[in-house]
């Protein structure tokens, strides 16, 4: 793809709303797209086009765009759709950023973002940007205004139905949302702590859904991270992880169900997007897999 086709396919993925399309374009130079973003993202962009310049930035390992952004954690989001904007900030950092410059966002996001009015209203997005800055942050922070929110609404969740609702959304965040981030992150800092050789099959599992953690951002992450190992010289020892998944599927049982095809597929994607052989019984396997999957590890 030349310059100009490569920068009109990034624009209109990050900038074209529902025309953009729902996978980052591949075949572009990074260098390409990290001119378009340093032009327009300090510019008048929503939080659905952040959250696009995100998963560009990721697939193209653009941290020269940090500092670019970094200004526009300067101040308190003022409503709901500002502050979605600067949580996905807050996550390029975390991805993409040194140590150092995602301790300074998780205690921007401590000291702006978990206090926010709109704080629970987006507790997702919020839960998962602890998730993609830890090491660095503090779940507690967040935690701790959640709390102090679910006392204030369980005082008033006898009024009237939308106060019953308030709380019971609230408390739901803090039973059930808050835990499974809490999991997530201790699981990403175990997994971090491992000795590489341990890490790397760890990470093949992740990014094939066979660990306890199988939302899309760990499949994003365990595939940039087996990336960063394939380009250290660590791909031989990955390549057969992968083709083992191809090599002992039952073929029966493939294009007839998902849970068998999803690893299938994502194996094969990642060693066709590696340009790592596949045996013919292992080509065979891969083409009879069906199930839609949208994976990162794949160039089509």
């Amino acid at each position: 793809m030349d310059v100009a086709e490569g920068r009109a396919a990034i624009e209109k993925y990050v900038f074209g709303g529902h025309y953009g399309g729902s996978r980052v374009p591949r075949g572009v130079a990074p260098e390409v797209v990290s001119q378009l973003l340093k032009e327009r993202l300090p510019g008048n962009t929503d939080a659905d086009d952040m959250a696009k310049a995100l998963d560009v930035m990721r697939f193209y390992e653009c941290a020269d765009v940090l500092p670019v952004v970094k200004p526009l954690l300067a101040r308190s989001p003022e409503g709901y759709e500002e502050l979605l904007k600067k949580l996905c900030l807050c996550q390029m950092f975390g991805d993409l950023g040194t140590r150092e410059q995602a301790d300074e966002a998780a205690a921007y996001l401590n000291r702006s973002l978990a206090p926010s009015t709109n704080a629970l209203d987006a507790a997702a997005v919020l839960l998962e940007t602890l998730v993609v800055l830890a090491p660095a942050g503090d779940v507690e922070v967040f935690a701790k205004h959640l709390s102090i929110q679910v006392a204030e609404l369980a005082k008033e969740q006898q009024k009237d139905e939308a106060s019953m609702a308030a709380f019971d959304k609230a408390d739901a965040i803090r039973r059930n949302d808050l835990p499974r981030a809490r999991f997530k992150i201790a699981y990403k800092l175990k997994l971090l702590a491992q000795e590489p050789p341990v890490r790397r099959l760890r990470l093949v599992r992740l990014y094939l859904g066979q660990e306890p953690v199988t939302d899309s951002y760990f499949q994003t992450w365990s595939g940039r991270l087996l990336r960063q190992e394939v380009h250290q010289g660590n791909g031989p020892g990955i390549f057969a992880e992968l083709a083992k998944v191809l090599d002992s599927v039952d073929p029966e049982m493939l294009g007839k169900e998902r849970a068998a095809d999803v690893p299938v597929l994502r194996a094969g994607r990642a060693l066709d997007y590696f340009n790592a052989p596949l045996t013919d019984r292992q080509k065979a396997n891969y083409k009879k897999a069906k199930s839609g999957t949208m994976d990162f590890l794949w160039d089509e």
